[in-house]
């Protein structure tokens, strides 16, 4: 337990910015600080579970509470007995809501900031990135009666905020306004094995919170997509019909599985499978195979040009599953993606990560539902159509030899965007040529040094001098990662992709199919040829 003389070295900067950071948990140790110059930071581990009636025992708030009531002394904040009673029993309840309560939850991490926006004001706010609280539904009336100000935010990836401003140098403080944002929404409990699991159905209004209560159990807060973190935009999504949504609801009212179909063009209408996970600790077995027949047969009743499948490839079971219906493998994004924003093999019972591989793999497969959504020919440089000529055969096309005339346009011109959650630099080539592609080259030589660690690179077919804009890149370094649809459209472009200084097994990337594994093969000797040469 922390003494209240540990937290008087903020007493130096009453107006500045104090901030304590933990996680409560058994054995679990602190985060690192992060102390910027503007910034007083503690960190310490609440991890000491108090006795009580809670399952598992309550988290313990005090040194929590301790840390807010010294900095509101500083800043000259004296609250009621009845207000030290509402903000206790706030931080009581936020920690018992917020805690793991099965084995396989995370931790719970919060960050308590104690700030003065002004000589008259002081705003305590805590973000919690525990099991997402998504309203304050859970507090009691005694609460929200001496804190009727208290404002609750839904930051996404980075959790839940709940402030509440007092006035300085007063005996009866007011709270000050600050920024509100409602959620509706209950938290309820998390899944368990013994839930007794319901037949699949589409997903309905009450469902979104269980939804997000899902993809934290089984990501925390890493899921590349951050809307799953949001139930309105889940729900809106699926209101303007640009999310198709399945769910295997258990009896508890939680959800065991779910699996989606994103709407991604409108001409033609191409969706993605996506938003698929199960509840690692349920024990019933054929659930996501159950939601993806079910999705299936919904597919084939839509008016869409062709579906498109990403898969990561730590493991392959997914791969086996959804290729019995058809799925044509295309291109193969190596160390795409970070592997913190994918599920840990441990954590889904089904093996071990590799340790040599700092990111993931992600395979990108296309399911056609028409005839020929990208025509029947395509013309390729000879060395690139010998080289991936095979990935288009299942979809029923052929390719042909580039005319021997097909020069690259001087100048040209291309789209780039950045994730810098995930690294990432994407380019596309609307008209190739070689000042565009020199300033590509520059571009990500440039993104390297700044961190990011994977870049592509898509050029239309259609396009005049796909075969110079090639070997321009590739001896830049460039390697070839496949076909893959442009913009989602009707025409495709060929991908090249480069990375960072970061391990590549790509003996550990799983590949179920035949075609799959082809791919690997020729982007695996791509690469030694044009980066390690």
């Amino acid at each position: 337990m922390l003494s209240e003389a540990q937290f008087a070295v903020g007493a130096a900067q009453p107006k500045g910015t104090a901030r304590l950071r933990t996680r409560f948990g058994r054995g679990v140790s602190a985060p690192e600080p992060d102390s910027p110059s503007s910034t007083h930071t503690l960190d310490t581990s609440a991890g000491a579970w108090t006795e009580s009636a809670h399952p598992g025992g309550e988290p313990d708030v005090a040194p929590c509470l301790l840390f807010v009531s010294s900095e509101l002394r500083q800043r000259g904040v004296k609250l009621s007995e009845p207000q030290q009673k509402a903000l206790k029993e706030l931080m009581r309840l936020m920690a018992v809501e917020a805690s793991p309560r099965c084995p396989r939850d995370p931790g719970l991490d919060w960050e308590v900031t104690v700030s003065s926006p002004s000589d008259q004001e002081v705003l305590i706010s805590v973000i919690n990135r525990g099991l997402p609280l998504l309203s304050k539904s859970f507090l009691p009336d005694s609460v929200s009666k001496e804190l009727p100000q208290l404002h609750y935010k839904n930051l996404g990836r980075h959790g839940q905020s709940f402030s509440i401003g007092f006035r300085t140098n007063t005996d009866d403080p007011q709270t000050a306004q600050t920024e509100s944002s409602q959620r509706s929404g209950a938290t309820a409990e998390p899944s368990e094995p013994s839930a007794e699991l319901l037949p699949v159905r589409e997903i309905q209004e009450g469902d979104f919170e269980a939804l997000t209560q899902l993809f934290h159990k089984v990501y925390e807060y890493r899921y590349v997509n951050e809307a799953v973190y949001h139930p309105d935009r889940l729900r809106k999504m699926v209101f303007d019909k640009r999310l198709i949504s399945l769910v295997a609801p258990l009896a508890n009212g939680r959800l065991a599985a779910h699996l989606g179909m994103i709407r991604l063009g409108e001409k033609p209408h191409v969706y993605e499978m996506g938003f698929g996970l199960t509840d690692p600790d349920i024990n019933s077995r054929g659930v996501f195979s159950t939601l993806l027949q079910e999705l299936m047969e919904q597919a084939n009743r839509i008016d869409m040009a062709y579906l498109v499948f990403d898969y990561v490839t730590n493991h392959d079971l997914t791969q086996r599953v959804v290729s019995r219906y058809g799925s044509c493998d295309m291109a193969l994004c190596v160390g795409s993606q970070l592997s913190d924003t994918q599920a840990k093999l441990a954590a889904l019972n089904i093996g071990t990560d590799s340790q040599e591989m700092d990111r993931y793999s992600i395979l990108i497969g296309v399911k056609t539902q028409v005839d020929s959504p990208f025509g029947r020919t395509i013309h390729l440089p000879i060395a690139l159509g010998e080289m991936l000529g095979f990935l288009i055969e299942p979809l029923g096309m052929e390719w042909l030899p580039t005319p021997r005339f097909c020069p690259l346009d001087e100048s040209g011109s291309f789209h780039h965007s950045k994730d810098s959650f995930q690294r990432t630099a994407s380019y596309e080539l609307t008209r190739p040529g070689v000042r565009a592609i020199r300033k590509i080259i520059q571009d990500w030589r440039h993104a390297l040094r700044l961190g990011y660690q994977y870049c592509s690179v898509d050029i239309p077919l259609d396009a005049p001098g796909v075969g110079q804009a090639y070997d321009r890149l590739a001896n830049a370094g460039f390697f070839v990662s496949g076909f893959v649809p442009l913009r989602f459209s009707g025409r495709l472009a060929l991908r090249l992709q480069a990375t960072g200084p970061k391990r590549l097994a790509f003996h550990h990337i799983k590949i179920a199919s035949e075609i799959g594994r082809r791919l690997l093969q020729v982007v695996h000797d791509s690469h030694e040829r044009n980066v390690l040469l």
